[in-house]
């Protein structure tokens, strides 16, 4: 018997605070409405010519590479390609055994991994920008594996 009317009593009582909220609810709505502040009052910060992303667009393409140097040797299956270019720019970075895609940091740094075959290989480096320039380092590096 208890049950029954423990349920009869939350349906009443989940009953009268809908009532409630159809009663009252619109007016509540209107007063809240008019204590948000109006659409033409809100402001955005406008973007900075300090911006990263606006001075990486009116930087020029450039492309340094760091590493590896032109004509060098190496005694590991792969190499480092590290270098500076247009910050968030991306490389296209290819090899005889491999191909990789890296993209410039925000600052222009970038580095990859290009695994090499056994003997000389020639490594390229290609950026293009959203203008479709585009600029190609390319660098000797012979792969020299130890007789064991």
């Amino acid at each position: 018997m208890s049950e029954k009317f423990v349920t009869i009593f939350i349906g009443l009582l989940v009953g009268v605070v809908l009532a409630l909220g159809v009663l009252f609810g619109p007016g509540l709505f209107r007063k809240l409405q008019n204590t948000l502040p109006k659409a033409s009052s809100i402001t955005a910060p406008l973007p900075t010519p300090n911006n990263t992303e606006n001075n990486s667009q009116s930087q020029p393409l450039t492309l340094v590479l760091d590493s590896p140097e032109d004509n060098s040797f190496v005694s590991d299956g792969a190499v480092a390609v590290s270098g500076k270019t247009k910050p968030g720019t991306s490389i296209i970075l290819f090899g005889p055994a491999d191909e990789k895609v890296a993209t410039a940091d925000a600052i222009g740094n970038f580095s990859a991994s290009l695994k090499l075959e056994d003997g000389e290989n020639e490594i390229s480096a290609t950026v293009i920008d959203a203008s479709n320039k585009n600029i190609t380092v390319t660098r000797s590096v012979t792969l020299e594996i130890p007789q064991q």
